[in-house]
């Protein structure tokens, strides 16, 4: 796949894709057997949930809001907290395997060889990885499909959606890595570029939501979808996201201890759509 094909609206398509990939996917909680959990600090982790829970509160309560032009103003505030929330709830999962990191960075990649290990289901568990102009999309079939031979149903576009975002994602990734390592413009050796992915890692649902940073909310383009609905597809996705890392806490530290985290929880991230995500959280 050529990213020089790929129009500037890929992001928003690729998201719109995701939340509707996320939205259909067969409930799974198998990914929850496959890891030694460690003893993490059940005060710590209240703490990064907090911040995480805040985050993605922000975001709910202002896509409740009917004004368009309010929300294109707020863009620039409210994009950012998607990553924020994820990336709080990353670090509390982090935590249950024994890794506190606080790094960026750091985290995406641990995330990334997370993804990689199956420790998040299927649905959101693809990644892309190998070098540049060998770059190999996992766990979506359908990602590189023909779209002329072969007839579409929703699943195969949302997958090629996800697919082609996966796909320039990770070709951002390459170019800035290339840089920071010194590399020259121009094609590098076969050796070089094998340097080069080995030190980006894998690129995952995390590296995609990166890309929601204050300047995203001045390039975005948004023909055919209201922010309003980008907004509906972000909450979508962070619901998705985090109910795989809380689902990993309450594992990590029992249902006793991740009962007594959401009672402390402030008034109002107790509300029903948060209730709703706990109760199958202790279900699973």
């Amino acid at each position: 796949m050529d990213t020089r094909t790929i129009p500037q609206n890929a992001l928003v398509a690729g998201i719109s894709a995701l939340a509707s990939h996320l939205t259909n996917a067969e409930p799974e909680t198998t990914f929850l057997h496959l890891l030694t959990y460690k003893s993490p600090s059940v005060e710590v982790l209240q703490k990064l949930m907090l911040n995480s829970l805040t985050a993605e509160y922000a975001l709910r309560v202002t896509s409740l809001v009917n004004d368009g032009e309010y929300l294109e103003q707020s863009a620039a505030w409210t994009f950012p907290q998607v990553y924020y929330s994820m990336f709080f709830s990353a670090r509390a999962f982090l935590l249950t395997t024994g890794q506190d990191e606080a790094n960026e960075e750091t985290v995406r990649t641990l995330i990334g060889t997370g993804v990689a290990r199956g420790y998040y289901p299927e649905a959101i568990g693809f990644y892309a990885c190998g070098p540049f102009g060998n770059y190999k999309i996992n766990r979506l079939p359908f990602a590189q499909y023909d779209t002329e031979s072969q007839a579409p149903t929703n699943e195969n576009i949302w997958q090629f959606d996800i697919g082609r975002l996966l796909w320039s994602t990770r070709g951002r990734q390459y170019q800035a890595m290339r840089t920071r390592m010194g590399f020259p413009q121009g094609n590098l050796s076969p050796e070089a570029n094998k340097e080069v992915s080995k030190n980006m890692g894998y690129t995952t649902f995390m590296d995609i939501i990166t890309r929601l940073g204050r300047s995203a909310a001045d390039t975005l383009d948004l023909t055919g979808t209201s922010v309003a609905e980008f907004h509906r597809n972000l909450l979508v996705i962070v619901n998705f996201v985090n109910w795989v890392h809380e689902a990993h806490i309450c594992r990590a530290i029992g249902k006793d201890a991740f009962l007594k985290i959401i009672d402390g929880l402030p008034y109002h991230l107790q509300n029903e759509y948060l209730q709703t995500r706990f109760t199958s959280i202790l279900s699973a």
